[in-house]
């Protein structure tokens, strides 16, 4: 599958914010209830947030063509905030493709050592997989609704 890797742009928020929604509804509505999946995918409608995101962040897209089929992005303190792909290319290794340019950009030009995030019940065997160790299960409140999550972390060389 060609899949080209590029920096997200503030034009790619529409794509970005629907892939983020439609996967949560799609993908990790077998790990969380439907109260869960509504106030965590509320935030697609929280523009602010996505542009500073955007903004702020090493943000990137995988591209198939010229569709957006995934997303990452990596705070400059080495917290990986979010990885989403599409629904219709789980499996295909896009998420792979992403988190190799997210370590990457870390050591090359974050001289980051450690990457951090807290992963859903669905990107735990992901994450898992590629070399992340389970720190701690949490229980994070969203308005007045819990989620669980797994602060995860892996070394980098």
């Amino acid at each position: 599958m060609d899949i080209n890797i590029r920096q997200a742009s503030l034009n790619d928020l529409h794509a970005i914010r629907e892939l983020f929604y439609n996967t949560i509804h799609a993908v990790n509505i077998k790990d969380y209830n439907a109260n869960q999946i509504e106030v965590w995918s509320a935030n697609r409608d929280n523009e602010e947030l996505w542009r500073n995101r955007v903004n702020s962040q090493y943000f990137i897209v995988a591209e198939h063509n010229r569709e957006i089929v995934g997303f990452t992005s990596l705070a400059l303190d080495g917290y990986l905030d979010l990885m989403f792909v599409h629904q219709h290319y789980q499996g295909k290794g896009i998420a792979a493709v992403l988190l190799t340019e997210v370590e990457d950009y870390a050591v090359d030009n974050l001289s980051v050592k450690t990457l951090i995030t807290h992963a859903s019940i669905t990107a735990k065997p992901f994450f898992l997989k590629k070399g992340f160790d389970i720190v701690k299960q949490q229980t994070v409140n969203v308005q007045g609704i819990h989620l669980t999550n797994y602060v995860m972390q892996k070394e980098l060389n």
